[in-house]
């Protein structure tokens, strides 16, 4: 008799189940909302602090992203979308990640602090909210409130960006301002209220038993950007309350209100708001960038260039290699940096005062000093023609008659079309 036959084993993966990247994407856009809908409330309802960075760079596309409802994101993403989505949202969700680890970290460290804390505010009948990351409370011998705003980057900024320098000076400038108003409220991470309507040093005595002055005179109130990379991070700050800036802040709010509801009533388009001009790194990133008049489109007999699928598989691939480029370059760095440190590390206790080659495998390598790139300050330059000339205008002529043009040269440009805000 033969043994009973037995079944191939079935696969884990239920045949509804979208494939793992897919899987991924839409849980983060699920998460997303939820997030929104929890610790934030309803966005429409009120001009947030990141509204107000988002509209000092382009107010076409802070509307559009105030004006595009959460709840729109499609629940079955389209295969061919699922890369994009990824690329926009891995960073933001991997910043929320960030922040609990670093609160927990503080946390558990001692530090009283506050996770999340919203203060509200109205200037001239526009509802304002700040949602500051974590506040840092140091009670004694002078008190300190330190406002970190946390930025998740795949690579540290030299410069903050003006959006994220307005958002800090906002949150530390209400603040200050509404100290000893009832003005905070805090929710837990299921998004019920722990606090409403409290002033600082009321929600400070609530939560930690401390006391704290009842008016900002005495307190040192200070802001941080934090930039978080996967390996590294960067602070940028101190920052400290500036009236002027939360003015600034407040008449941007005003602003950005004020265009929503004219695009509600059909008074205007978002392409009558003012947008970023020139060249802008986040123009890529910006929800709302499908129909910006910035990419005006090239016409043929009235009608917008569309090419075929041929071109459009070029540019797919090519902004495909750009990116792998950029990876690659990363990875040189770092492997670079390390064999560069294990040079120095063995040439400090070398028989040799000379830089000899050092053998790993099938390759030698040495780290060699090269002289510096000469360049002419010009500034200085136009000083001593001037000391010798004695004449301005001489010495800028003579810099002008020196001056060579390097020949035109063309450079192409690739944009992604993203229509979520729309």
């Amino acid at each position: 008799m033969e043994p009973p036959m037995t079944k191939p084993p079935q696969s884990p993966m239920s045949p509804a189940l979208p494939p793992p990247l897919s899987l991924l994407a839409e849980s983060m856009l699920a998460q997303e909302i939820h997030t929104t809908q929890t610790q934030l409330g309803d966005r429409s309802t009120y001009v947030g602090m990141s509204d107000i960075g988002a509209a000092t760079e382009c107010l076409r596309s802070a509307a559009a992203r105030k004006l595009a409802s959460p709840n729109t994101q499609p629940h079955i993403i389209p295969p061919q979308h699922v890369g994009s989505i990824l690329k926009r949202h891995l960073p933001l969700h991997r910043g929320h990640w960030q922040e609990a680890g670093i609160t927990d970290a503080l946390t558990r460290s001692g530090h009283r602090l506050i996770p999340q804390l919203e203060i509200s505010a109205t200037f001239h009948g526009v509802p304002i909210k700040a949602h500051l990351d974590i506040t840092l409370i140091h009670e004694a011998p002078t008190p300190v409130i330190r406002v970190l705003e946390l930025k998740s980057n795949g690579h540290l900024p030299e410069t903050l960006y003006t959006s994220n320098e307005v958002q800090l000076y906002g949150q530390i400038g209400l603040l200050e301002s509404t100290w000893h108003r009832p003005r905070c409220s805090l929710r837990d991470e299921d998004g019920q209220p722990v606090f409403t309507r409290k002033t600082f040093p009321e929600a400070a005595r609530l939560l930690f038993g401390i006391d704290l002055p009842s008016t900002p005179e005495g307190v040192a109130i200070e802001g941080w950007v934090l930039s978080i990379s996967m390996a590294d991070a960067k602070a940028f700050g101190p920052y400290t309350p500036n009236r002027a800036m939360l003015g600034i802040c407040c008449n941007t709010a005003a602003d950005l209100w004020q265009a929503g509801n004219a695009i509600k009533a059909g008074l205007l388009t978002l392409d009558d708001l003012p947008y970023c001009q020139g060249f802008h790194p986040l123009c890529d990133w910006c929800d709302a960038n499908a129909t910006c008049p910035k990419f005006r489109p090239m016409r043929v007999d009235g009608m917008p260039v569309d090419l075929g699928p041929a071109h459009a598989a070029d540019l797919d691939q090519l902004a495909g290699l750009k990116e792998r480029k950029l990876a690659i370059e990363g990875d040189i760095a770092a492997i670079e940096g390390r064999i560069r440190t294990a040079f120095q590390r063995i040439a400090a206790v070398s028989d040799s005062m000379a830089r000899d080659w050092i053998t790993a495998g099938r390759h030698r390598f040495r780290v060699a000093s090269i002289p510096g790139r000469q360049t002419i300050d010009q500034a200085s330059l136009q000083e001593e023609l001037q000391a010798l000339t004695g004449d301005p205008q001489t010495a800028t002529d003579i810099l002008e008659r020196a001056r060579k043009t390097g020949q035109p040269h063309e450079r192409l440009f690739i944009s992604p079309i993203n229509g979520k805000g729309e």
